[in-house]
C-alpha cells in the first residue's frame, strides 16, 4: 500500500494551472499543441487512479485497458452502428465504469498487490481480446477501427485547437470532480482506510465499499480518456492499448506525485514532452521515459508536485502557530459552535460472557466475564500478554472470538466493526491513527460522519444533503472538541504537528463525535507525562457526564484510581480481581503478580 502523503488541496492551484494551460496553443507550434492534447487525455485517466491510489492507497495496473474499453465502445458504436459520436460519450463512460465495478468486488477482498495484478491481468485480457480473432466481427481485431469525428459548435475535433480544448475542458471537470471527492467524506474515507483499514471499520467506514466506489469513478474517468483518445487518434489499433501503457500511466502519476490531484496532470504533460522530443522514435522513448522516472523518484520521492509544494514552502512565509503550521483561514469557514440539538445516545450497558480467544495452542483471553453499568469507567489492567487489548479488539469486532458479548442486550458478536459502532461502540487504539495532512476537525469529523446520509460518491456534487452533512459533521466534531476541553485556536492545526498528547485527545474526540453508548480506550495515557495525564483523566470524566459508558485500559494505577468506579485485573487471559479500585488494588495476588511487578 503507497504510504504516500495525500493532501487537501485548495480549488485554487487547479484553477490558475489551468489557466496557464489554456494559453499552450497560442504560444506553441501546432505539433507541440497536439502532445501537450494527448498529455491532457491521458491525465484524466491518471487523475482517476489518483483516487484510487493516492488517496484510497490501492495499486492498480490496468487503467489503460479501461481507457481501451472506452474508445473502442466509442467507435464501434459510432462506426458501425451509425450513433452520433456525442452520444457513444456517456456509453464510453459507463462500460468501463460497469467493469471497473465488477472488477472491484474480487480486486478490493485480496492483498495490496493482488489489486495490482488483477487490475494488471485486466489490461492484459483487453488487449488480448481486441487483438485476437474471437471478436473481430466487434472489434476488428489487427485490422483496426476507423474513429468517426465529433463536431462542436460547427468545428470537428479533428482541428487540433479545437481538441485542445475540448481535452482541457474535460480535464478540468474531472479534475474539479477529483477535488470534490477527495475533500468529501468518501475522500477522507479513503484517507483512513490508507492509514489503517483496521481504524476505519472502528469509526464507521465500509472499507470495501469505499475502495470499490474508488475504483469504479476511476474507471469511468479512464472512459472519458478513451473517448478523447479516439478522437485524438482517429484510428484504434490493439497495439496501441499494450498493456505497458498500463504501467506507463500508473508511472505518470506516481512521477506528477500521487495524493495531489494536479501531480497526475503534471506527470502526464511530462511524459507528453518527453514523447514529443523523441519524435516519435519508440525506441528513444522507451529508454528515455524509465530513465526520466528513476531520475526523478531518487531527485523527488514525492513526485514533481511534491518538489514544487516543497519549493513554494522555502520560498515564501508559511502561517505558523505556536511554532507549528496550520491551515490558512480560507480552507473553510469558522468553526460552527456546538449545538446541543443532537441526539445524544444514553449509556449503555456492555456485559461480556465467557469471552475466549486462542492463538494455536495457546488462550490470549480465557472465559472473561465482565460487566460495565451504564455511565461508569470501568478500568482493565494487568501484566504485558494479558489480553486486554485483544479483548478490547474483541469487544469491538475486530478480533473473533467465542463466548457473548452484549450491548444493551443486543448480541454483538459475529458481527463486524462497523455494525457494531452503529449499534453505538466505539474505541480507540493504543497509537492515534489520525491522518497527519488533515486538521483536528477533521479528523475528528471522520467520526461524526458515521451516522450522516450521504453515500459512498454523495459528497461529490455540492448538492444541499452534501452541504448538510457536512455542516453536521463539523458541528458534531466541534462539540466532542468542546466537550474534552480542546482550544478552539488549535483546532485547524494539521494532526502531523500535535504533539502526542494533543493527539490522543484527538483520537478521543473522534470516538465520541459519533455519541457512542460506550467508548473502549486502549492505553490513552500512554507516553504522557502527569500534567496531560491529569488532562486526559479531566477530559474522561467529561465524556462520563455527558452520558457514555467508558471501558479503559491503562498501565497507569494511579491515572485509573482517580478516574474508574470499578477495576478488573487480567492475569495471563483471565479475570484475576473485579471491584471497587481501593479493594482491588489490596488483593494479595494482585499485589503480587501485577502492582509489585510495575514497581520492579
Amino acid at each position: 500500500m503507497f504510504t504516500s502523503r495525500a493532501r487537501s488541496i485548495r480549488l485554487t492551484p487547479i484553477l490558475v494551472t489551468f489557466g496557464l494551460l489554456a494559453l499552450v496553443p497560442v504560444v506553441l507550434p501546432s505539433t507541440a499543441t497536439a502532445a501537450v492534447t494527448l498529455g491532457l487525455v491521458y491525465a484524466i485517466a491518471a487523475v482517476g487512479i489518483d483516487i484510487f491510489s493516492g488517496y484510497g492507497g490501492q495499486l492498480t495496473f490496468g487503467n489503460f485497458g479501461f481507457v481501451a474499453v472506452g474508445a473502442y465502445t466509442s467507435a464501434v458504436l459510432a462506426t458501425d452502428h451509425g450513433w452520433n459520436v456525442w452520444l457513444t460519450l456517456p456509453v464510453a463512460i459507463l462500460v468501463p465504469a460497469l467493469l471497473g465495478l465488477l472488477l472491484s468486488l474480487p480486486a478490493v477482498k485480496v492483498a495490496d498487490l493482488g489489486t495490482a495484478l488483477i487490475t494488471f491481468f485486466f489490461a492484459y485480457l483487453v488487449h488480448q481480446l481486441l487483438s485476437g480473432r474471437t471478436f473481430a466481427w466487434l472489434t476488428h481485431s489487427a485490422d483496426g477501427i476507423r474513429v468517426e469525428t465529433a463536431e462542436i459548435f460547427g468545428t470537428d475535433l479533428s482541428d487540433p485547437v479545437t481538441l485542445f480544448y475540448v481535452a482541457g475542458g474535460s480535464l478540468l471537470v474531472v479534475c474539479v470532480l477529483s477535488w470534490r471527492y477527495a475533500t468529501s467524506r468518501a475522500g477522507i474515507a479513503l484517507r483512513v482506510i490508507k492509514r489503517s483499514p483496521v481504524v476505519a471499520q472502528a469509526n464507521g467506514v465500509t472499507v470495501n465499499r469505499a475502495r470499490r466506489a474508488a475504483l469504479t469513478y476511476s474507471a469511468a474517468t479512464a472512459g472519458l480518456a478513451g473517448f478523447l483518445y479516439a478522437q485524438a487518434a482517429g484510428y484504434l489499433a490493439p497495439e496501441s492499448f499494450g498493456t505497458l501503457m498500463s504501467v506507463n500511466l500508473m508511472a505518470m502519476a506516481v512521477l506528477g506525485g500521487l495524493g495531489s490531484i494536479l501531480g497526475p496532470v503534471l506527470g502526464c504533460l511530462f511524459y507528453a514532452v518527453v514523447n514529443q522530443s523523441t519524435l516519435g522514435d519508440a525506441g528513444l522513448l522507451s529508454a528515455t521515459f524509465p530513465v526520466a522516472i528513476l531520475l526523478a523518484l531518487i531527485l523527488f520521492p514525492e513526485g514533481v508536485y511534491g518538489f514544487a509544494e516543497r519549493l513554494v514552502g522555502w520560498l515564501g512565509p508559511v502561517k505558523r502557530e505556536g511554532g507549528r503550521a496550520v491551515v490558512a483561514a480560507t480552507e473553510g469557514p469558522p468553526p460552527e459552535p456546538a449545538s446541543d440539538d443532537d441526539d445524544h445516545a444514553h449509556p449503555g450497558e456492555l456485559v461480556v460472557e465467557d469471552v475466549s480467544v486462542a492463538f494455536g495452542g495457546v488462550k490470549a483471553v480465557s472465559d472473561v466475564f465482565l460487566r460495565a453499568a451504564p455511565g461508569e469507567i470501568l478500568g482493565i489492567i494487568g501484566p504485558n500478554g494479558a489480553g486486554k487489548t485483544t479483548l478490547l479488539n474483541c469487544i469491538s469486532g475486530v478480533q473473533p472470538h467465542s463466548g457473548r458479548i452484549l450491548l444493551d442486550g443486543r448480541l454483538l458478536s459475529g458481527q463486524d466493526a462497523r455494525a457494531i459502532r452503529r449499534a453505538g461502540l466505539t474505541r480507540t487504539f493504543q497509537h492515534p491513527s489520525l491522518i497527519g495532512d488533515l486538521t483536528v476537525v477533521e479528523n475528528v469529523s471522520v467520526g461524526a460522519s458515521s451516522g450522516v446520509s450521504a453515500g459512498s460518491l454523495g459528497g461529490l456534487l455540492p448538492t444541499r444533503a452534501s452541504r448538510r452533512d457536512a455542516q453536521v459533521s463539523r458541528r458534531r466534531a466541534n462539540a466532542a472538541l468542546d466537550l474534552l476541553g480542546f482550544p478552539q485556536s488549535r483546532r485547524t492545526v494539521l494532526a502531523a504537528e500535535l504533539p502526542l498528547a494533543e493527539q490522543k485527545t484527538v483520537d478521543v474526540a473522534r470516538a465520541i463525535a459519533s455519541r457512542p453508548a460506550v467508548i473502549l480506550l486502549d492505553e490513552p495515557t500512554a507516553g504522557l507525562d502527569e500534567t496531560e495525564m491529569h488532562a486526559m483523566a479531566t477530559a474522561l470524566r467529561s465524556v462520563r457526564d455527558s452520558g457514555v459508558t467508558i471501558v479503559v485500559v491503562a498501565h497507569h494505577i494511579e491515572f485509573l484510581r482517580g478516574i474508574v468506579d470499578r477495576l478488573v485485573v487480567l492475569e495471563f487471559g483471565r479475570t484475576l480481581a473485579e471491584g471497587p479500585p481501593d479493594e482491588v488494588l489490596r488483593h494479595e495476588r494482585v499485589v503480587e503478580t501485577y502492582i509489585g511487578a510495575s514497581r520492579a
